[in-house]
């Protein structure tokens, strides 16, 4: 991947636009597309201005990138590397049970102690975690069941924004 492109790919995984880079980066918007399209060569200290404003480090820049994946999944491995081991582990086991209540399969998540202690308990609804209802579970019982799970979740869940100032 050759300059141009590669700082076009880094600046969409962030999200950002050129003018959002230019005033986070104090490199004018015409000269980063000028960049962009190939134009013009940047100096190492424009260069290294670009990568702060991205958030990568040069050598995260111009390692190589596996052209196939789309641009958010190649920010997101970036990302991911910065993470402390554990912290990895309990994103990979939320991924596989997001991936597996996708499929209606129920999986319990076990976090390392550091990532428990940071994670606000919200309560275990019994309706997600079973991927669904089929139409003959739904009984008055059954509904009111839900209901009530669903009212303490709410509760708990407005406590925890409560207490963190959310």
């Amino acid at each position: 991947m050759d300059f141009a492109k590669r700082l076009t790919h880094f600046r969409e995984a962030s999200g950002l636009s050129k003018n959002q880079l230019s005033i986070k980066s104090g490199v004018s918007q015409p000269y980063i597309g000028d960049i962009e399209s190939g134009k013009k060569k940047p100096t190492i200290d424009t260069i290294e201005r670009l990568c702060e404003a991205l958030g990568v480090t040069l050598s995260q820049f111009f390692s190589s990138i596996d052209d196939s994946l789309p641009p958010d999944i190649q920010q997101l491995i970036e990302t991911t590397k910065k993470l402390p081991p554990e912290e990895r582990k309990a994103l990979n086991e939320y991924l596989n049970i997001r991936l597996s209540q996708t499929e209606g399969q129920k999986t319990e998540l076990e976090l390392p102690a550091p990532a428990k202690k940071k994670l606000p308990d919200f309560g275990n609804i019994s309706v997600a975690a079973k991927g669904g209802l089929n139409k003959e579970d739904l009984t008055d019982e059954k509904i009111e069941q839900i209901e009530k799970e669903l009212d303490e979740f709410k509760e708990r869940k407005r406590k925890w924004k409560e207490m963190h100032g959310e």
